[in-house]
């Protein structure tokens, strides 16, 4: 799977985050803002099919509806290696 980021601030001043894929959905938001850690923050892309699409985050800082537009010609995509379906996965035991 291909993948590209993209990434614009919120008016808050929180950095929002995305990955998109080469088919313009959004697999992952997630915001940061000063030294905080990364947080979730949902997105979701609009006009995907479209030369110019939108992706539109919830703030988790403000809680904030930003959206913002993106040139498809602009986004430099990387190979992500997606795990096998039967790959059994670990889960760490609570206590």
């Amino acid at each position: 799977m291909k993948l590209a980021q993209v990434q614009s601030r919120c008016e808050c001043e929180a950095l929002l985050f995305a990955e998109v894929s080469e088919a313009g959905r959004v697999v992952e938001g997630w915001s940061k803002k000063g030294k905080n850690a990364r947080e979730l923050s949902p997105a979701t892309a609009m006009n995907a099919g479209s030369a110019q699409f939108q992706v539109g985050w919830l703030c988790p800082e403000c809680g904030r509806n930003t959206m913002r537009s993106f040139f498809r010609g602009a986004l430099v995509y990387r190979e992500i290696q997606a795990p096998a379906p039967d790959a059994p996965t670990s889960v760490a035991p609570t206590s």
